[in-house]
């Protein structure tokens, strides 16, 4: 849906820089634990996003062999432009659907993956 609206990244790299949005300067295992991928998916996906100056990776004041991750401000204008679609799109998706029957889905998936993360 994103590169259908002219947007220059798929699904996978948006819940990657969700997890930055909401609170930047994540590591890389915390990313990958976040979104439930692999180390190794992790560090591709993250070099796939640096290469085009959407994050930058530094080391952590704490750890040096730790690398945190950071929004860079072509990145988070872009999350500005993608967080608003995907509102645009949620909207759509939910369109007359009751509020009750949404929040039975969310908890019900939220168990799954809970579920799966066991």
């Amino acid at each position: 849906m994103l590169s259908q609206r002219d947007l220059p990244i798929t699904a996978e790299q948006y819940t990657f820089l969700i997890q930055l949005w909401v609170r930047d300067g994540l590591s890389q295992g915390v990313l990958a634990v976040n979104t439930a991928r692999d180390k190794t998916t992790m560090a591709r996906l993250a070099s796939g996003l640096e290469s085009r100056e959407l994050i930058v990776r530094r080391p952590s004041p704490d750890d040096a062999r730790e690398r945190l991750v950071f929004l860079t401000d072509k990145g988070k204008e872009l999350m500005v432009e993608a967080t608003a679609l995907v509102k645009d799109i949620l909207a759509e998706a939910q369109n007359g659907i009751d509020e009750a029957h949404l929040e039975v889905c969310r908890d019900v998936l939220r168990r799954a993956c809970d579920n799966l993360q066991k």
